[in-house]
């Protein structure tokens, strides 16, 4: 394996100045049948304790006469098989190959000894960085090398990964409109959970008056984060690649989003196994009306699949029909190209030094409360962070037996975040492709003060960007500046959703429509009595 030069560029790992700029995405193939897991998911991963039943999302009819079915959101979990092969041989590995250090469940160190545990762990971590090579990382110059790339490393002896994503829907009666799927995208080190206060605040936001109606949502767990990364942390690698992550977006939304949606759906969520079905590629998008929305490395991997895939005069490659990202974590290729590639240093640092074991709810609720980054969360995104984002283990006692001892880590672990943090340079090629404009639905970029003001000079310019590229392609991209930090959709969730409600009404309706606000108990006497005049 190649030993990349500390610092490195993009012109060390052999990206040339007069290489293309078209991101070849790998194609999506069909694992080997004797490839690891490649029939079904390895489910026994997730704690026995699991539930597979609907539970509520969320209430999004507060005092209604209508049924509990009627006026709960319900949620479902699915699984459906990543994108295969993995773009990079050191994704995945044979079980029993872990790179990742033991964890070390004494919770009763000394301030001394916490402090050299964790430089150890900055150590342990860089340590694991370095060992990833970084040319294979570097896309494929044209699609046919990308084809002969994918058979290569699909002969190598891959294991199937698997991906995990939440349908929520309501039982409702079908509204007078055209439904709308959304698909979200979250950001690094969270799950798919963390959208329902969203999700619900967008919900009640949004009133078209019979025009168009939310059918249902299908929020992606990244492939290392929450339920998808118990199901593939024994068989992944240190390479994370944001390409990947882009492929599996792709091939959720191209060959296992279900034909029918919610209203159409007369069975409810009987008709959804575990196991989603492969459907016959684009079939889905025939008959839904796609709205994307993602949070920083998911509003940047969504933001390069929806691009990257799309070409002129083929529609099943479109994906979406439009894209709301917030915060989108993409450097400028050309800012990169002979730059040393920025590693995140402060993310990756701050990752590898955060408590991750935990005696119970209580010891982790604690910290959260307490930490800068997590305390100004909302109540019910921390909540929601504590419940699906971290597991139950039992850890053996000297003597081998197990002990009743247990402890709360998260299912992320902390090597897995600082690796997906230092490799956020892999999204450079989004720029590339948001101005080829192979797209043709609409893009609404939301970009924060945090971004703005950002000290890195890489970083800030997401902001121009989006600003200029918007002004090059309006009404097709639009920009909006939201003076919020960069966790917005964590720590005000029901402002968010509102935000977003704005957005969809001016995109779906136009810009002179404002929101409706639905009317109160005496407007709707008032109403009735009118309507029999």
């Amino acid at each position: 394996m190649a030993t990349a030069k500390k610092p490195y560029s993009l012109a060390d790992a052999g990206w040339k100045d007069d290489m293309p700029n078209k991101l070849h995405l790998l194609p999506l193939l069909q694992p080997p049948k004797d490839a690891y897991n490649a029939l079904y998911a390895p489910i026994h991963l997730w704690p026995d304790e699991w539930q597979l039943k609907a539970e509520v999302a969320f209430n999004a009819k507060e005092n209604s006469k209508e049924n509990f079915y009627q006026q709960n959101w319900m949620a479902t979990k699915h699984v459906f098989p990543a994108a295969y092969p993995r773009s990079h041989p050191q994704s995945v590995f044979t079980p029993g190959k872990e790179f990742e250090p033991k964890m070390n469940f004494n919770v009763d160190l000394t301030p001394a000894e916490l402090k050299q545990k964790r430089k150890d762990d900055i150590k342990k971590g860089l340590s694991i960085i370095q060992q990833v090579d970084l040319e294979p990382f570097v896309p494929a110059k044209s699609e046919q090398e990308a084809n002969e790339r994918a058979k290569v490393l699909a002969q190598s002896g891959q294991p199937q990964l698997w991906g995990c994503v939440e349908r929520i829907a309501s039982f409702r009666e079908r509204p007078k409109g055209k439904p709308i799927t959304i698909v979200l995208a979250h950001a690094t080190g969270f799950h798919k959970e963390i959208f329902r206060p969203s999700v619900q605040s967008l919900i009640k936001s949004f009133e078209t008056q019979n025009t168009y109606f939310i059918d249902e949502i299908w929020s992606l767990d990244n492939f290392r984060t929450g339920d998808a990364g118990l199901l593939n942390a024994p068989f992944v690698g240190p390479a994370i690649s944001s390409h990947d992550i882009a492929r599996d977006i792709q091939q959720f939304i191209q060959f296992y989003l279900p034909i029918r949606s919610a209203s159409e759906d007369k069975d409810g969520f009987d008709n959804y196994p575990l196991h989603l079905k492969r459907q016959e590629c684009g079939r889905a998008r025939e008959d839904r009306t796609i709205i994307a929305i993602g949070h920083s490395q998911g509003a940047a991997t969504l933001l390069m699949a929806i691009n990257a895939v799309a070409k002129a005069n083929q529609p099943k490659t479109q994906l979406v029909d439009g894209f709301v990202a917030f915060d989108a974590t993409f450097p400028i290729r050309e800012s990169l190209l002979l730059q040393p590639l920025p590693h995140n240093e402060s993310n990756v640092a701050l990752t590898l030094v955060r408590k991750d074991v935990f005696i119970d709810k209580n010891d982790l609720m604690e910290y959260l409360n307490k930490v800068p980054m997590f305390k100004t969360f909302d109540d019910r995104v921390k909540k929601l962070y504590a419940d699906y984002g971290f597991k139950q283990v039992k850890v053996a006692n000297k003597g081998g037996e197990e002990s009743k001892k247990t402890f709360l880590i998260p299912k992320i672990s902390k090597w897995a975040e600082a690796l997906s943090f230092c490799q956020l340079w892999l999204n450079c090629w989004t720029s590339t492709e948001v101005q080829a404009r192979n797209y043709n639905g609409w893009t609404h970029f939301m970009v924060s003060t945090f971004i703005r003001d950002f000290p890195d000079k890489i970083v800030a310019e997401v902001y121009t960007f989006c600003e200029q590229v918007a002004k090059t392609n309006s009404p097709s991209i639009t920009f909006q500046y939201v003076e919020k930090g960069h966790l917005y959709p964590l720590e005000d969730p029901h402002g968010f959703g509102r935000d977003v409600a704005k957005v969809l009404h001016e995109k779906l309706l136009g810009s002179e429509h404002e929101p409706v606000t639905k009317p109160t108990g005496i407007e709707k006497v008032i109403g009735y009595v009118r309507s029999r005049l």
